[in-house]
């Protein structure tokens, strides 16, 4: 909820440059939520205390895979974009996503192994865009609406 505010509050008020960094995180998200879903339901990898563990999720019947964690994902990836758009955010970004994959272990919700496959395909995810937005941009802006 915190997330959907914000990216509100730079879409009303933000400049064009805070704009276009939203709308690439944005995309970066929806790429590495895609990618590890697909991963998920092929890999199927139990969680750590079974449906236990998915009790913390907001869809714990459909939720029950462990690898790689969306967390540890989806976090890399907004820390790393953030980094690349405004390097001095950076660490902070970091710090908080350091939290959020402790969580995720500390809370038997994922394995290690889990959080850290999730911070490289999160990290992954956020270069590859960021190196190819100029094209998309240039891609999505010769499209007919």
């Amino acid at each position: 909820m915190l997330w959907l505010l914000i990216g509100l509050l730079v879409l009303l008020w933000g400049s064009p440059r805070a704009k276009d960094a939203l709308l690439q995180i944005g995309v970066s998200v929806l790429f590495t939520a895609l990618l590890v879903a697909g991963l998920k339901f092929g890999v199927r990898r139990e969680r750590p205390r079974g449906k236990e563990s998915a009790k913390w999720s907001l869809l714990p019947k459909h939720d029950l895979y462990s690898f790689p964690s969306g967390h540890a994902a989806r976090a890399a990836c907004i820390a790393t974009s953030v980094a690349a758009a405004y390097p001095a955010a950076g660490l902070p970004f970091v710090i908080w996503m350091a939290g959020v994959c402790l969580a995720r272990v500390a809370l038997a919700a994922h394995y290690l192994l889990d959080v850290l496959v999730g911070v490289l395909l999160g990290v992954l995810v956020a270069i590859l865009i960021t190196k190819a937005w100029p094209g998309i941009v240039l891609f999505l802006g010769r499209l007919p609406v």
